[in-house]
């Protein structure tokens, strides 16, 4: 039994099988299954240890506490080791942390964004007691001051920084409006200094004399964290160039910064313990770094796949590359030795890669779909650079086929084609289905895969669009990625069911191939009912 409940992997049995979490409310009919004979797995790639970092703090112990977003969790780590000590989920009453931040009393308070009933803050104490607050969205930044005080920042729609009771009981005191600040540290002086993100700055103010904001740096590329260590001096992460993040240390008389380190990721966790450690996390790969005196990095938990949606194996002339998509990035890597052969990231720059949940190829270039963006991107691997960005409302597959883009939508509950020389110009192929997610095409067919109605559809045939999509089978439990086979049958992710199954394509019989993957089922209220998408696909070897 293969479970990856901890533990994200890409394993091979004559297929490639990218698995994240999945899932909700798909059919619940049980199809016409008969057990297919299956080898055993193999593991080609394992994930990060630590998957999706997002907020970075120093607990009361001096150890890592790291929350992982999506991943539900926040981790506790060992800063000498990595090694992961404890883990706060679930079923402590934790789910869809973001920014963390400590209280003088022990407490943990932890942004959720965006969580299962809605934004909030909650509150781990001490004594393991959970309670929490609603907040309008989107909560990021939360702080604590040494003095016991609770502040946060709502971003985009309300954009201020609010000020909460430590014990969560009275409303929020708005303080200071107007500059999606992303986020908040105490300084030495009292003041609270924010991150004005796209406006490049730092200010800071009086959080009782809110009305009154010194402006402290300007000009900043893409600033995005900042702390303070015990003698004052302000450290911060910034942006060097579209594929480059920074950790450097700021003077705050001149406002000038001083580039300490430089990093290939996309650094989001940034924190310094008592003794002026400073550590900081990579939410691309998931890893855990510390930034030593010198500028040089000492690795406290390795980077790896954080969130893998989706696989595609595509031929070069010394072999076969499997390119996978992993939330903020692709990775390419050697299907014969699990080599990391490249890689791409995702940052704040205009005309960066997109959050890619499915990637597919589309003649020399990557195509790539983002439901979390609500794009479609077409992007050079060889020049790693932007060709085409189409916004496409509630997208959440893309394909290519027959010189064309075939996207499926779960807001239109449409199957278009794009002709990417006019995005405009789109067809509908199929309309009014419940749910359209997975694709799957050869030269002249097109599949579709219908999540919530649990069925597989044949779209076009023999080059021939069909009047109505044919029902080649149905009773599957939340059908997502698909891939087929080249001798009539074609592979289905069952997300709802936790499998890998076969679809014969003249029969509609369904039979099992892999059971039990692991797929998680709970979604949050802003991600689409799917959650995020879990690909498969079949090498041009049969591998």
């Amino acid at each position: 039994m293969l479970r990856i409940h901890h533990k994200f992997v890409l394993f091979v049995l004559f297929m490639l099988v990218a698995l994240s979490l999945s899932a909700c409310q798909p059919v619940t009919r049980e199809p016409q299954v008969q057990s297919a004979p299956a080898s055993a797995p193999e593991v080609f790639v394992e994930g990060a240890p630590v998957r999706l970092a997002v907020g970075l703090a120093i607990g009361p112990d001096d150890n890592l506490y790291v929350s992982t977003q999506w991943i539900r969790h926040v981790l506790v780590l060992n800063p000498e080791t990595g090694e992961i000590i404890k883990r706060y989920g679930p079923e402590e009453g934790i789910d869809i942390p973001a920014d963390l931040a400590f209280g003088p009393d022990g407490s943990l308070y932890a942004g959720l964004y965006p969580g299962f009933d809605g934004d909030a803050i909650l509150r781990l104490a001490p004594d393991g007691t959970v309670t929490g607050m609603p907040l309008p969205p989107i909560i990021w930044p939360v702080m604590t001051t040494e003095d016991g005080r609770l502040f946060a920042g709502l971003l985009i729609e309300n954009d201020i920084i609010v000020e909460l009771d430590p014990d969560l009981q009275t409303p929020p005191r708005s303080l200071v409006s107007n500059g999606v600040f992303i986020h908040l540290r105490e300084g030495p002086d009292g003041m609270i200094y924010a991150i004005k993100w796209f406006d490049g700055e730092i200010v800071r103010f009086d959080p009782d004399a809110p009305e009154t904001v010194e402006t402290v740096a300007t000009g900043l590329t893409l600033p995005f964290n900042l702390a303070f260590d015990s003698q004052g001096q302000l450290y911060i992460i910034m942006g060097v160039d579209d594929a480059t993040d920074a950790v450097a240390r700021l003077d705050l008389t001149t406002g000038e910064p001083e580039i300490l380190a430089t990093v290939h990721s996309l650094l989001y966790g940034l924190a310094i313990d008592s003794k002026d450690r400073i550590f900081v996390s990579s939410v691309d790969d998931g890893a855990i770094f510390e930034v030593l005196k010198d500028g040089n990095i000492r690795m406290v938990s390795p980077g790896g796949m954080t969130l893998p949606s989706d696989v595609e194996v595509i031929e070069r002339p010394d072999g076969e590359s499997l390119f996978l998509a992993d939330w903020g990035a692709w990775q390419e890597y050697d299907t014969a030795t699990g080599e990391l052969r490249s890689s791409r990231h995702g940052t704040w720059w205009p005309g960066t890669l997109t959050n890619p949940d499915t990637i597919a190829p589309f003649g020399d270039n990557l195509l790539l779909a983002s439901s979390e963006n609500q794009q479609i991107q077409i992007w050079d691997p060889v020049q790693q650079q932007e060709v085409l960005l189409i916004d496409q409302p509630g997208v959440d597959n893309a394909i290519g086929f027959a010189g064309a883009i075939v996207a499926t939508s779960f807001e239109s509950k449409n199957v278009v084609s794009i002709d990417p020389a006019a995005p405009e110009q789109q067809t509908v192929l199929a309309a009014d289905l419940a749910y359209p997610l997975g694709l799957a095409a050869d030269a002249g067919n097109l599949y579709v895969g219908d999540f919530l109605a649990g069925q597989i559809l044949q779209v076009v045939a023999d080059s021939v669009t069909l009047d109505s999509p044919k029902l080649i089978a149905e009773g599957l439990q939340g059908p997502e990625g698909m891939a087929l086979t080249g001798d009539g049958r074609l592979l289905v992710v069952e997300s709802g069911a936790n499998r890998l199954s076969i679809v014969d394509l003249a029969s509609g019989q369904v039979s099992t191939r892999i059971p039990e993957l692991g797929i998680l089922n709970d979604v949050p209220r802003s991600r689409p009912q799917h959650y995020f998408f879990n690909g498969v696909d079949v090498s041009p070897s049969g591998m």
